[in-house]
């Protein structure tokens, strides 16, 4: 059986339909939450995954644009983050794609083949805002812990009085960092980000799951018909301009503050 693994495609519609055609052969595919946010097609993204899969998480920004909070990203993109949400994202959003989002989790548990897995968009002790990140090994053990005793279909840290969880992958979203991470024999993966990419490489990044095995996987698309799109959006020509760097050189370009998603 393949799975592909994704997350955070962010609006980006020519990212996220690379992959699908690139890994047409998947068995199942999940999807780890942020459907929306910097990218010019929130709609059509939403449209395409409801099309391919139901195993869907709801993100943090995809929250923050249907419930009117705040994502909580870090101070990097925040300003930009909520330009496009206010002055875009939620006034482009259908209200069939909001109602959509608005019954999504931000953690799940699912049997896919032989395999039992934890998905969350975060973290499992925070499903919509913890970054997790592989140099972190402090965290990972708690998260571990987490895992065996959260409860999977709770937005918060909401503890099973049941027998502990046992799972074969903690699938985990929201960093934008590719990672395999194996803590005493509890793998947590991490595919990266479809649309948005941070780490100056600018491919789509997502993961595959196939016969035991796992693989980290990046993909080239058409960058440049996203930035157009991106310069058509009713946003200030600065954040036009920070956008199209995220997408053409794969990071931003002005003072790195925070790490953010």
């Amino acid at each position: 059986m393949k799975i592909l693994v994704m997350s955070d495609v962010h609006g980006n519609l020519e990212a996220l339909r690379a992959v699908l055609d690139k890994e047409s052969d998947a068995d199942e595919v999940i999807f780890l939450g942020d459907f929306v946010d910097y990218g010019p097609s929130p709609n059509e993204v939403i449209d395409t995954l409801k099309n391919v899969t139901s195993k869907v998480l709801i993100g943090n920004h995809d929250y923050a644009a249907v419930y009117g909070v705040s994502c909580q990203c870090g101070l990097m993109f925040y300003e930009l983050s909520v330009e496009t949400r206010m002055n875009y994202t939620v006034k482009t959003l259908t209200e069939e794609n909001k109602q959509y989002l608005k019954s999504l989790r931000a953690m799940e548990s699912w049997t896919v083949g032989k395999y039992k897995l934890l998905a969350t968009h975060a973290a499992p002790s925070d499903p919509l805002y913890k970054y997790l990140r592989a140099c972190d090994k402090g965290s990972f053990e708690g998260e571990a812990e987490a895992a065996r005793n959260v409860n999977p279909h709770s937005l918060v840290n909401l503890f099973s009085t049941d027998e502990k969880n046992e799972y074969d992958f903690v699938l985990v979203g929201h960093s934008h960092e590719q990672f395999f991470v194996n803590v005493d024999g509890l793998l947590f993966l991490n595919p990266g980000s479809v649309g948005q990419p941070r780490d100056y490489i600018p491919m789509a990044s997502y993961a595959v799951i196939e016969n035991g095995s796992v693989s980290l996987r990046r993909l080239d698309y058409d960058r440049v018909s996203t930035a157009e799109k991106i310069g058509r959006m009713p946003i200030s020509e600065e954040s036009k301009r920070k956008l199209k760097t995220v997408i053409l050189t794969g990071g931003p370009d002005w003072d790195v503050r925070e790490e953010s998603s």
